[in-house]
């Protein structure tokens, strides 16, 4: 009963990267009783084995990064894990998918979607095989306790050949390494006069009974010295194989004591001091041998010891080598975050050195105007980089809303963005790279129109660094030309309509370098690069993630020397973003403002609390600003003002213990935590007390607009403050909030 009891409190690890799997498989075991702890990928699992060894592992094939066959291999690998049982969770039910399974070492199969009854009766057989596996090892463990640590010489033999000797065996025979007696035949160590009576004896030993008597027998020591030894057996299994456990004990000086006592009883009148020398012999040898056997013990202790310092180095390497992966890691992401920040900061520095460099351009409003919206686009763009790095696979939520895409539109805006790399860029190095657009009507596709700018941006950047490395790599003429290339290399950006698939396509081709089959079949990939130190193999893994995003696919054409075709299919959708934009339209420059009030803004950055004071001023509001929290106060014990919008990581007092401050000082006031944990945040489902909206830095205006009205319409006194009714603030692209 305590082991059933046991069994149905174990600990189970669910492995999946799909959440909707995790819950339901959590609540399925946490209901039947069992303790649930769950990891989202395959690294996040093997750092959660390492912290706690579950008592089973239920774990997903299909995973990002690591793969379930990759994480089942690991921990069956390590003698620290190997016993746990693994049951992965696949909907593939092919005869290959199990092969590879059981060859990774996994215990068992479930097939998705998992019946309850077969879950729960799955995970039973395997807390019961995980259990009696321990009792095994327990059993094992006491076993060879007793064996090592046992007075008397044990032994164990199969077909006449020693196969186990224990230390004190060693010690009999004079011997100090086990390879001097293991595999050796039992033969050796035997007197050659008695040896048939004792083979004669084994061989009439019945199979599970032990022997009716000892056997009393010479053997011969390392050191050739014969001693006499009285010996008890019985028929075990030994490896699968029939073998006899021998208990072996030294009664040499026991025999010659005996002989000696029976002689002093003869001549006790005569030989009283010839018996007492005898004895006195005997003590001598017998202290001898036991110092002997002390010295073994002492050295059978170091060995112990030696042992355990080397354990010791070796988890330590072990966690040497962990650490240095997570940094690689850690780099990698590093320089693929500078990498896509680069790609978005390119036309920000493009267009505003054009500016500073040509006053006269400032006269020409249109110009101007032009330049400015790609400059906010792409700074648009940078202040999403981070929040799509963990987009690459991630599926679309049921409640996540697209809004209709002309793709057209989005090309010219990509073309545009991307012009200081394909044009100004290359031209300085006196070369030519003709852009073509081939764009066909094609109705609206439902979508994100910002991720998929930046997955065409990726694919026109990339189509560029072919071309430059296919010239760069390419014999030259005197004229500094690739020999055999046309002067002029060309980048084609091409929509089309499938209608008998009902797919908008679009295709972006170069004349680069091309990819060879294997470089092809990777190049989607996270962190897989063929660009060196200068890749960073995150740009085309994220236009997979954002295309997946889509319901789309990616196909690849590629001809090593020619150039390559990236095209991409977009099913045709009709969806509309329900509630975000409302009829304010994407710019916000139209959301409407709630009347003027006084409004304290409190950011320990001088930049942004600038920024955020000069947006607030331009719809009338009187605006106070403080660089610290204990500044804030000061004001407002001053005077209270109609709203507080802080910072959250501040030095001295942050953002929530000034929320927390004022919920006791000025209770009622609406407060708006701007941060640039805002999205961390949303993830968490974190909501500090007092605050009534958490906002993404940077802001917008519409966004910051929003957040206001929405914050002011919760507070008392509402309805004399706003002009206008609140709507929810959206996670846009410059304001990546958690909403109010």
């Amino acid at each position: 009963m305590a082991d059933e009891t046991r069994l149905h409190q174990a600990r189970i690890l669910v492995v999946d990267d799909d959440p909707t799997s995790v819950a339901l498989l959590g609540t399925q075991l946490r209901v039947a009783g069992y303790t649930v702890v769950t990891a989202g990928s395959g690294q996040e699992a093997l750092v959660a084995v390492a912290a706690a060894p579950p008592d089973v592992i239920l774990l997903d094939v299909r995973m990002p990064g690591l793969d379930g066959y990759t994480v089942c291999r690991r921990l069956k690998a390590d003698p620290a894990t190997r016993a746990i049982p693994v049951a992965l969770l696949t909907a593939l039910r092919d005869t290959d998918s199990k092969v590879r399974g059981l060859d990774a070492g996994a215990d068992d199969f479930l097939s998705k979607p998992v019946e309850h009854e077969e879950l729960l009766a799955r995970v039973r057989s395997l807390l019961r095989q995980k259990h009696l596996h321990d009792q095994l090892t327990a059993s094992e463990a006491l076993y060879r306790a007793v064996l090592e640590h046992a007075a008397d010489a044990m032994s164990i033999v199969v077909e006449a050949t020693v196969a186990y000797a224990n230390p004190a065996l060693l010690a009999l025979l004079g011997v100090d390494d086990p390879a001097q007696v293991v595999g050796v035949p039992v033969a050796q160590f035997i007197h050659p006069e008695d040896w048939p009576e004792v083979i004669g004896g084994a061989s009439a030993l019945q199979v599970g009974r032990a022997q009716p008597a000892p056997q009393r027998y010479r053997i011969v020591r390392h050191s050739g010295e014969v001693r006499w030894v009285e010996a008890s057996a019985v028929t075990i299994s030994y490896g699968g194989q029939p073998a006899t456990l021998s208990i072996t004990r030294d009664v040499t000086e026991r025999l010659r004591v005996e002989a000696a006592l029976q002689a002093s009883h003869d001549e006790l009148e005569r030989r009283v001091g010839e018996r007492t020398n005898a004895l006195r012999k005997a003590n001598a040898q017998l202290a001898a041998e036991l110092a002997t056997r002390q010295q073994a013990e002492a050295a059978l202790s170091e060995s112990n010891q030696r042992l355990e310092r080397a354990l010791t180095e070796l988890q330590a390497a072990q966690s040497h080598v962990i650490q240095q992966e997570r940094l690689t890691a850690l780099g990698e992401m590093a320089s693929g975050i500078a990498h896509d920040f680069n790609n978005a900061l390119s036309p920000i520095v493009g267009f505003s050195e054009l500016l500073l460099a040509r006053p006269d351009a400032l006269e020409d409003r249109e110009k101007v105007r032009s330049y400015l919206e790609l400059i906010n686009t792409a700074g648009s763009a940078a202040a999403r980089v981070v929040d799509r790095l963990r987009e690459f696979y991630r599926p679309r939520q049921a409640d996540e809303p697209f809004d209709p895409v002309a793709l057209d539109a989005v090309i010219a805006q990509a073309l545009l963005l991307t012009q200081p790399k394909w044009k100004d860029q290359v031209q300085a190095k006196g070369r030519t790279i003709q852009v073509v657009t081939e764009c066909q009507p094609t109705p609206s596709i439902a979508g994100d129109e910002s991720a998929l700018r930046d997955a065409l941006i990726n694919l026109i950047i990339n189509a560029v660094d072919a071309v430059l490395t296919k010239d760069n790599e390419a014999d030259t003429d005197e004229r500094g030309l690739a020999k055999g290339h046309a002067a002029t290399d060309t980048i084609a950006v091409r929509t089309l309509f499938d209608g008998t698939a009902g797919e908008v396509v679009v295709e972006v081709t170069d004349t680069g370098i091309g990819m060879p089959d294997d470089v092809r079949r990777r190049c989607l990939e996270p962190f897989f690069s063929t660009k060196g130190e200068h890749g960073t193999g995150l740009g085309l893994a994220m236009v997979h993630g954002i295309v997946q995003r889509h319901d789309g696919r990616v196909e690849i054409l590629s001809t090593p020397g020619q150039g390559t075709t990236f095209t991409l299919r977009f099913p045709v959708r009709s969806e509309t973003n329900k509630g975000d934009k409302g009829d304010n339209g994407e710019n916000g420059a139209a959301a409407v403002p709630v009347a003027p009030l006084r409004i304290v803004v409190v950011d320990d950055e001088p930049r942004v609390r600038s920024t955020t004071a000069q947006l607030l001023a331009i719809d009338g509001h009187a605006v106070s600003t403080a660089a610290s929290g204990q500044e804030a106060l000061g004001l407002i014990e001053r005077q209270l003002p109609d709203l507080l919008i802080t910072d959250r990581a501040m030095p001295v007092m942050s953002g929530d213990q000034l929320a927390a401050a004022l919920m006791r000082r000025a209770p009622g006031l609406p407060i708006i935590l701007l941060t640039g944990f805002g999205e961390l945040m949303a993830s968490a489902g974190e909501h500090p007390p007092g605050v009534a909206c958490v906002v993404g830095k940077p802001v917008a205006l519409r966004t910051l607009r929003l957040a206001v009205a929405r914050a002011v319409a919760a507070s008392p006194g509402a309805a004399t403050r706003t002009a206008a009714p609140s709507a929810r603030v959206p996670p846009s692209s410059t304001g990546r909030g958690s909403g109010c």
